[in-house]
């Protein structure tokens, strides 16, 4: 069964966006373990982390070109004619022979990987991603005219970064629609990277996915409402997923009480002191005035309006 927790695909972008702990990106070394003895299947190994990964493909044509192997009868522009193309041994090309016919190739990793990276060099066709965003190519390859290599650093342009958010136990890439240029050779050249640890961005040592309130650090991820949103970053007490004044009302209902009144509510007790004051506002930049007008969080669970 392939898993994907929280994945949230944010398409073709060229920046990274950093958030403290997230683990270093490392990248695929497709010759680490095994190079391809025919188009059908790839292995390597992710960095120095020990996970490895296994390519494989299907379909009416779907092939894989791996490290320093040669992709017969490549078209070159700059003499007008086919000739073998050499792999580097950076990347994966990937290939499909069939106009208009869908085929599909799956990586397989041996644990779980985070946030995969896919640094896209050069495409024809469309390629979708985990049935969730698809890529299309506005322009034919870019490769070494002088000694006809497909490499990172022959190609003059970098098409896109595909950055996919989440945990991933495999990925799916489907080549499908109408033939680019009406040509029948349909491919994609990228470089696979991806982190081996879980992001924790606030650093409490509750990753990510798993943590509910993902800025703000809450080790003991305090949650009375039972609402997914811990009670450091939840100044929605009513669950509607926005605080606004109907939250501070709430608020202003509680002010001064402490455990055993009536209208003590531990929902509101930011700091767990056992009264409610001044210090339940928070202390910026988590505090109720900078959430006011928003939803809480945010959490590894999506708010969802109980109201």
């Amino acid at each position: 069964m392939h898993r994907h927790l929280a994945p949230l695909l944010l398409g073709m972008v060229l920046v990274f966006h950093s958030h403290g702990a997230m683990g270093q990106t490392q990248w695929m070394d497709w010759t680490a373990l095994t190079n391809p003895s025919g188009p059908t299947a790839v292995s390597g190994v992710l960095g120095a982390s020990g996970i490895t990964a296994t390519m494989s493909s299907t379909g009416n044509s779907a092939t894989i070109y791996g490290p320093n192997t040669f992709i017969d009868n490549s078209y070159d522009w700059a003499t007008n004619s086919y000739t073998p193309m050499l792999v580097g041994s950076d990347g994966l090309y990937l290939e499909n022979l069939v106009a208009n016919s869908d085929d599909t190739w799956t990586i397989e990793f041996s644990q779980t990987v985070y946030n995969p990276t896919f640094h896209v060099f050069g495409l024809e066709r469309t390629y979708t991603f985990n049935d969730a965003i698809s890529v299309i190519s506005a322009n034919r390859f870019d490769y070494s005219l002088s000694d006809n290599s497909i490499t990172a650093t022959a190609f003059t342009t970098l098409h896109g970064t595909l950055q996919m958010s989440g945990a991933f136990d495999s990925i799916t890439i489907v080549a499908s629609g109408i033939s680019n240029n009406g040509h029948n050779r349909d491919a994609i050249y990228f470089q696979l990277g991806a982190s081996a640890v879980a992001p924790d961005a606030d650093e409490d040592g509750i990753n990510d996915f798993a943590d509910n309130c993902t800025l703000v650090s809450n080790p003991d991820q305090r949650d009375t409402d039972n609402d997914g949103q811990g009670n450091i970053c939840d100044f929605d007490y009513n669950n509607d997923c926005v605080i606004n004044f109907l939250d501070l009302a709430a608020l202003s209902f509680a002010f001064g009480s402490i455990v055993g009144d009536q209208n003590f509510d531990e929902n509101i007790d930011l700091n767990e002191d056992g009264v409610i004051n001044f210090l339940d506002f928070g202390m910026p930049p988590n505090n109720f005035e900078t959430y006011f007008n928003g939803p809480p969080g945010p959490s590894a669970d999506q708010c969802m309006d109980m109201t």
